[in-house]
């Protein structure tokens, strides 16, 4: 349910507004405009894939760890990992809003995201944080569990 009301928020507030911008062929919405796009397009976009994170490590111990997962899942737990899920992307979110990096117009000046190509220490020293510990490091770990689970599988049917 969290991964689709981050895909949904995604949604509404990105393909409207980028809609209208390309029937201008500009960025129309100001700088403020500029920083609420990019920001709601990072805090989502990273939402949703912390939450393909998290449904891999829950769907890992269920598989593979079945006994475990009776105790680990609760109510409360998923709630917390929610919490987690939404701080941490957060986090990431208003990183260029303090100034480690910066919301800019991109491309074709039809949509915003994080300064990855003027090349200061603080973008891109945010550029590659960001890859690593929103992208390869969650990669690795759910590319971990659907290998476990899917050695798991293979070992139970034979």
């Amino acid at each position: 349910m969290n991964l689709a009301v981050s895909d949904f928020l995604m949604a509404i507030t990105q393909s409207p507004i980028f809609f209208v911008n390309c029937l201008y062929k500009e960025w129309v919405f100001g700088e403020t405009g500029c920083k609420m796009y990019a920001f709601c397009g990072a805090l989502f976009g990273i939402t949703s894939m912390i939450n393909l994170l998290a449904i891999s490590i829950d769907r890992y111990i269920v598989i593979t760890k079945p006994l475990q997962a009776l105790h680990w899942t609760s109510k409360r737990r998923t709630s917390v990992v929610i919490v987690i899920v939404w701080l941490y992307s957060l986090a990431w979110s208003l990183a260029p809003l303090f100034g480690w990096s910066s919301y800019i117009p991109e491309g074709l000046m039809t949509s915003c995201t994080w300064d990855y190509v003027t090349s200061t220490p603080a973008n891109r020293s945010y550029t590659l944080m960001l890859c690593i510990f929103v992208f390869f490091i969650p990669l690795g770990i759910i590319s971990y569990c659907y290998l476990c689970m899917f050695l798991a599988i293979r070992t139970a049917s034979r």
